[in-house]
């Protein structure tokens, strides 16, 4: 009867810890970018908390390292935001304007217009005689116009979101400075494995990260401009402007760029300049986004001394499967995955050349 009363306790504890486990994921599941991004500046803006909690407590060096680190990251992100919504406000405004401009210009009405001028002749070719997108737009206006409402509201949730998180991790970043290290003695003691192992699993998870930030800025600075050059022998209105944005964006791989490039490339189409906006699709497209996809595992991958495919689909697999910040999520599993193997590997080497008892071979 003890026995079994003991295996009970056993079990009911490892049910209990599971659930509680599981149902505190769940609670934090729509903090965990919030929480990822700060760890993430955590880590990277460490050297300067230290150097100031030389010369002051821990609360005041917190407090001036997350307010250095708001003036060098939010407050950019937030000049760049604004900036960008002065520039498409005044894209809209023009665009809403039903009225034909005898001058040209990026109105809706002029798009149209444009964009049966340039696809018209294909369309005869196909059969399609009577294609016209004016006419399609004035039978189906009221629906068309409910849909740019409704991707108009969910952009704006996205924004509120992305500014939430933003002001979360900010928070957070004050206490994992301040706090973070209360929490590595109890990490390393959790960890399945030695101390020295976890020592060691936990500076390649912070080389990964200082790798990934270089590679992920490097490569933006790079995509920004070279964007910017397009833009500016385009003739896209304020280049400077939508070349910062571009940077901003590109952060994100395979997604920041074509947001940018795209639809100025179809205003130019669409304002009368097919062969500049073409042109710009194209070197957007062939130069831009490309670069992405060549430099980014490379410049981390010899960094951190990995693969660059693997590198690659971390990345990519990182920000699919959980949107920007796995960025750094998907990487940073890799890095604990290869670190996990190591220890595998090395707890089955005595095993592995222990010689075999009792199998002498043939006589």
């Amino acid at each position: 009867m003890e026995q079994f009363a003991e295996k009970y306790r056993k079990y009911a504890f490892a049910a209990v810890l599971v659930l509680v486990i599981v149902l505190a994921g769940i609670v934090m599941i729509p903090f965990y970018p919030a929480l990822m991004w700060a760890g993430v500046l955590a880590v990277l803006v460490y050297p300067l908390y230290e150097k100031l909690k030389a010369k002051m407590n821990e609360g005041v060096a917190a407090g001036l390292t997350t307010i250095a680190t708001i003036l060098l990251v939010g407050v950019p992100l937030v000049l760049i935001g604004i900036l960008m919504s002065l520039q498409i406000s005044t894209y809209a405004a023009d665009f809403a304007d039903s009225r034909p401009k005898p001058e040209g210009g990026w109105t809706l009405q002029n798009a149209l217009v444009e964009a049966d001028v340039q696809i018209r002749p294909f369309a005869e070719r196909l059969g399609a005689k009577d294609f016209s997108l004016t006419d399609f737009y004035e039978k189906n206006k009221e629906e068309l116009n409910k849909d740019v409402v409704k991707g108009l509201t969910s952009g704006l949730k996205m924004g509120v979101n992305a500014v939430l998180t933003l002001v979360i991790a900010f928070l957070t970043l004050f206490f994992a400075l301040r706090d973070g290290h209360k929490l590595r003695d109890p990490v390393l003691e959790l960890l399945p494995v030695d101390r020295g192992k976890g020592e060691q699993i936990l500076e390649r998870m912070k080389q990964t990260i200082h790798s990934v930030f270089v590679g992920v800025v490097l490569v933006a600075f790079i995509q920004g401009l070279l964007a910017g050059i397009g833009y500016w022998v385009a003739g896209v209105p304020s280049p400077i402007v939508w070349m910062v944005a571009t940077m901003v964006l590109c952060v994100v791989p395979l997604i920041g760029s074509p947001f940018v490039y795209g639809p100025l490339g179809l205003i130019l189409i669409a304002s009368g300049k097919p062969t500049h906006g073409i042109g710009l699709l194209l070197w957007g497209f062939l130069v831009v986004s490309n670069v992405d996809n060549v430099l980014r595992p490379w410049i981390i991958g010899s960094r951190v001394e990995l693969h660059y495919m693997a590198i690659f689909f971390s990345l990519l697999g990182g920000v699919l499967a959980m949107g920007p910040v796995g960025l750094m999520a998907g990487p940073l599993l890799l890095t604990v995955l290869l670190a996990l193997q190591d220890v595998v590997r090395e707890q089955m080497k005595p095993a592995l050349t222990e010689p075999l008892v009792g199998n002498s071979g043939p006589e």
